[in-house]
């Protein structure tokens, strides 16, 4: 698996150092929206590039 953040549903994880970041970011679009993440790592000067495992279909 190449993620490094997969989203189980009831359960989110993440691997690496910087995962991290990406774990609040999707956290932040999942519940608020892609624009709002988007909001949030331009105001941190973080770029995103983690694709997201979806293991619910979403």
């Amino acid at each position: 698996m190449e993620e490094r953040v997969v989203d189980a549903g009831d359960r989110i994880t993440a691997g690496a150092l910087s995962a991290g970041l990406d774990l609040g970011l999707w956290i932040t679009e999942r519940e608020l929206g892609t624009a709002t993440a988007d909001r949030v790592a331009t105001a941190i000067g973080y770029t995103r590039t983690a694709r997201v495992f979806h293991s619910r279909g979403r």
